[in-house]
Protein backbone atom coordinates (compact mmCIF):
# COMPACT_ATOMS: atom_id res chain seq x y z
CA UNK A 1 0.00 0.00 0.00
CA UNK A 2 1.29 3.45 -0.94
CA UNK A 3 0.83 6.71 0.98
CA UNK A 4 0.52 10.02 -0.88
CA UNK A 5 0.67 13.53 0.58
CA UNK A 6 -1.72 16.39 -0.06
CA UNK A 7 1.10 18.31 -1.75
CA UNK A 8 1.65 15.43 -4.18
CA UNK A 9 -2.08 15.38 -5.02
CA UNK A 10 -2.04 19.17 -5.47
CA UNK A 11 0.96 18.86 -7.78
CA UNK A 12 -0.72 16.21 -9.95
CA UNK A 13 -3.97 18.20 -10.21
CA UNK A 14 -2.18 21.47 -11.01
CA UNK A 15 0.09 19.81 -13.57
CA UNK A 16 -2.94 18.31 -15.33
CA UNK A 17 -4.82 21.63 -15.34
CA UNK A 18 -1.78 23.66 -16.41
CA UNK A 19 -1.65 25.94 -13.36
CA UNK A 20 1.43 26.40 -11.17
CA UNK A 21 0.77 24.88 -7.71
CA UNK A 22 1.84 28.08 -5.93
CA UNK A 23 -1.05 29.98 -7.60
CA UNK A 24 -3.82 27.75 -6.21
CA UNK A 25 -4.95 26.63 -2.76
CA UNK A 26 -5.95 23.09 -1.93
CA UNK A 27 -9.27 22.88 -0.09
CA UNK A 28 -10.21 19.73 1.82
CA UNK A 29 -13.76 18.56 2.57
CA UNK A 30 -14.45 15.63 4.93
CA UNK A 31 -18.16 14.75 4.88
CA UNK A 32 -19.32 12.58 7.79
CA UNK A 33 -21.36 9.50 6.89
CA UNK A 34 -24.32 8.05 8.83
CA UNK A 35 -21.98 6.11 11.14
CA UNK A 36 -20.17 9.23 12.32
CA UNK A 37 -17.01 8.48 10.33
CA UNK A 38 -15.43 10.10 7.31
CA UNK A 39 -16.56 8.10 4.28
CA UNK A 40 -14.53 10.03 1.70
CA UNK A 41 -12.15 12.97 1.52
CA UNK A 42 -12.57 15.47 -1.30
CA UNK A 43 -9.63 17.67 -2.28
CA UNK A 44 -10.32 20.64 -4.54
CA UNK A 45 -7.94 22.97 -6.37
CA UNK A 46 -9.44 26.40 -5.70
CA UNK A 47 -10.57 28.49 -8.64
CA UNK A 48 -13.65 29.66 -10.45
CA UNK A 49 -14.57 27.08 -11.55
CA UNK A 50 -12.43 24.73 -9.44
CA UNK A 51 -9.44 23.47 -11.44
CA UNK A 52 -9.42 19.84 -10.31
CA UNK A 53 -10.71 17.37 -7.76
CA UNK A 54 -9.44 14.31 -5.91
CA UNK A 55 -11.79 11.80 -4.34
CA UNK A 56 -10.09 9.74 -1.63
CA UNK A 57 -11.93 6.70 -0.28
CA UNK A 58 -9.90 5.42 2.69
CA UNK A 59 -11.87 2.20 3.15
CA UNK A 60 -11.17 1.16 -0.47
CA UNK A 61 -7.59 2.51 -0.42
CA UNK A 62 -8.33 4.34 -3.67
CA UNK A 63 -7.79 7.92 -4.88
CA UNK A 64 -9.32 9.17 -8.13
CA UNK A 65 -8.23 12.42 -9.79
CA UNK A 66 -10.64 14.48 -11.90
CA UNK A 67 -10.17 17.51 -14.15
CA UNK A 68 -12.25 20.70 -14.00
CA UNK A 69 -14.93 19.10 -16.21
CA UNK A 70 -15.35 16.10 -13.91
CA UNK A 71 -13.51 13.67 -16.20
CA UNK A 72 -11.38 11.18 -14.30
CA UNK A 73 -7.78 11.14 -15.52
CA UNK A 74 -6.04 8.94 -12.94
CA UNK A 75 -6.91 6.15 -10.51
CA UNK A 76 -4.46 5.43 -7.70
CA UNK A 77 -5.25 1.97 -6.32
CA UNK A 78 -3.91 0.63 -3.03
CA UNK A 79 -3.13 4.25 -2.07
CA UNK A 80 -4.14 6.21 1.01
CA UNK A 81 -3.87 9.88 1.86
CA UNK A 82 -1.20 10.80 4.38
CA UNK A 83 -2.96 11.69 7.64
CA UNK A 84 -2.33 15.14 9.08
CA UNK A 85 -4.47 17.64 11.04
CA UNK A 86 -8.21 18.12 10.68
CA UNK A 87 -8.29 19.52 7.13
CA UNK A 88 -9.26 22.91 5.77
CA UNK A 89 -7.41 25.16 3.36
CA UNK A 90 -3.79 24.48 2.50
Amino acid sequence: METVSREEIKGKLCKHSGYPPEERKLVEVRPICDYGEVGAIILIINGSPPKGYALCIPELRKISLYDSHGKRFKIMRETVLEETGSGGEK
